[in-house]
């Protein structure tokens, strides 16, 4: 099981650091850890969990 950083998940999912800030104050978006007081993790089986839920499939030879 691997554990990601803030900034790791703002790179994988294409979101600022400080929107996933904003969801963990507003107790939404992807599931976290809390280590002490500073420190956030994420599952990255959650963050896939996430971009799996949001995003939107495209098969080929099929409009937008």
């Amino acid at each position: 099981m691997k554990y990601l950083t803030p900034k790791q998940v703002s790179i994988m999912i294409g979101r600022a650091v400080s929107t996933l800030a904003s969801d963990r104050y507003r107790d939404s978006g992807i599931p976290y850890y809390r280590l002490g007081k500073r420190q956030i993790r994420y599952k990255e089986s959650d963050v896939i969990h996430f971009m799996e839920k949001k995003c939107k499939k495209v098969y080929p030879g099929t409009s937008l």
